[in-house]
């Protein structure tokens, strides 16, 4: 791997984050499809009395239960469907790409991580991501537990929200910095070479 000057790498990373932005925007619902997939899958799989389907609709995700509103009077309504917007968790995918094109490494080797690392780590993290999104709307924005259609012990609280919190904010920016650090520890070492590195 080619030792790549520092202030270069980060010049080249700033020149590649729009470019990566913008075409990730643009490709948002192509890249929405495999996600719609795999959280229908595992809504339906694992949470059928809960979920009944998962659409996609441009870049959202329309989540329908198998709850229904309820008024302020106790009256049921019709069923709960939430829209999610995936791109919140998503940013993870143009920044990651950003650091990996910046990167010394052939042109082939970057494109081959960058889809290795979309594939096995971004959109499990974002099916998890969207998961805790959608029990933060369950608990938190309707009456699904006060109405007794669900029950949530306290604790279940505190842990949706912290975890909302994790996943919203710090996730999706702290993950790829953690991916490229170590596909790309060589070059790290190359301009750190006070690291070292226990494989």
């Amino acid at each position: 791997m080619n030792n790549k000057p520092v202030y270069i790498f980060f010049l080249e990373v700033l020149l590649w984050l729009p470019f990566m932005f913008l075409l990730w925007y643009g490709a948002a619902a192509w890249l929405t499809v495999p996600l719609t997939l795999l959280m229908r899958a595992s809504l339906l799989l694992l949470f059928a009395d809960w979920f009944a389907w998962v659409a996609q609709v441009g870049y959202l995700l329309d989540i329908t239960t198998r709850f229904t509103t309820v008024s302020a009077a106790g009256v049921s309504g019709g069923v709960l469907v939430f829209t999610l917007n995936p791109l919140i968790f998503s940013y993870s995918l143009p920044f990651f790409a950003a650091l990996s094109l910046a990167s010394p490494a052939p042109f082939a080797i970057r494109i081959k991580r960058i889809l290795a690392v979309w594939v096995f780590a971004l959109l499990p993290v974002q099916v998890f991501s969207l998961c805790v999104s959608l029990c933060k709307s369950l608990l938190f924005d309707t009456a699904v537990v006060a109405s007794g259609q669900l029950f949530v012990p306290s604790w279940g609280y505190e842990v949706v929200a912290l975890s909302f919190q994790f996943v919203t904010l710090i996730l999706p920016s702290v993950l790829p910095i953690m991916l490229w650090v170590w596909l790309y520890r060589a070059y790290l070492q190359q301009i750190a070479p006070q690291l070292r590195w226990h494989e």
